[in-house]
């Protein structure tokens, strides 16, 4: 109902925030125009948000003054509708640096890759899905979250943690910490698969592979391999639709082990 970009979600969130918890959750804004139109209380300002585990959902929430990361784990309820498992978003000053396809469409031809494991900030085994398709709109095999570290904060910063083993045996586990200045992300994969490939894709922003990191003018990103030094990241493009029935290119990190291993990727700002 509001004027605001198709992806500016506050107004939606504003109305929730007042109806059922009586807060107001932005302040002052065209967001509240919908609110206003129909007529819903103006609520409380709360308290800054913090960082939190939200279980039945699955989803981790790390924040700070000046960065979020959310890292999506398997609790399903109703059927999923993409193979997302220990995906990370990661937003920094406003700016969000690794990011997932989005949807594109719902019956073009081909799009159902932006709901499948590749389009995502995760692991996939053997370029397959992490749950196998039995159509447009259905996996199967659901996965189920293990080990699963709620969120802590301590001396090395914010940490959270999940896993899963899927249908062939290939297990993920993940391990997120964000501080001040860094995000760290922690993969092991283990099973009998042939490759295992980590993708991160990234913001529009003119990214530089030098030996040692990938680097823009907002973040530099190093990515290593336990005990493989010679494993390196591939810059590459792929695909994303931030608008549905719009497609274009953006840079995109893959790593690619074969056999059991530990990858570690820090970014800086």
């Amino acid at each position: 109902l509001s004027a605001n970009d198709y992806r500016d979600f506050r107004p939606s969130i504003q109305i929730a925030a007042s109806l059922f918890s009586n807060r107001d959750a932005f302040g002052a804004g065209p967001w509240n125009a919908p609110r206003e139109w129909l007529k819903a209380p103006k609520g409380q300002r709360g308290p800054k948000l913090k960082s939190a585990s939200f279980n039945n959902g699955g989803y981790h929430v790390l924040k700070n003054d000046q960065t979020t990361a959310v890292m999506r784990y398997p609790r399903f309820r109703f059927r999923p509708s993409q193979a997302d498992a220990l995906h990370v978003d990661l937003w920094h000053d406003g700016v969000n640096i690794l990011r997932d396809a989005g949807t594109y469409s719902y019956n073009e031809a081909g799009s159902e890759w932006f709901g499948g494991t590749a389009a995502h900030n995760t692991v996939s085994f053997d370029d397959r899905d992490q749950m196998p398709r039995l159509g447009r709109f259905l996996f199967g095999d659901w996965l189920a979250a293990e080990k699963v570290e709620q969120i802590s904060q301590g001396r090395n910063g914010i940490k959270a943690a999940a896993g899963y083993i899927d249908r062939h045996g290939s297990r993920h586990f993940r391990t997120v910490t964000l501080t001040k200045c860094a995000f760290r992300c922690v993969d092991e994969v283990e099973g009998d698969f042939l490759a295992a490939k980590l993708y991160w894709r990234l913001g529009l922003e003119n990214w530089k592979l030098s030996q040692s990191a990938i680097q823009n003018s907002t973040a530099t990103i190093s990515i290593i391999v336990e005990d493989q030094p010679e494993v390196r990241p591939i810059l590459a493009t792929t695909w994303e639709s931030r608008y549905y029935q719009l497609k274009n290119e953006v840079p995109q990190i893959c790593v690619t082990v074969q056999r059991p291993s530990k990858i570690i990727t820090e970014v800086t700002f």
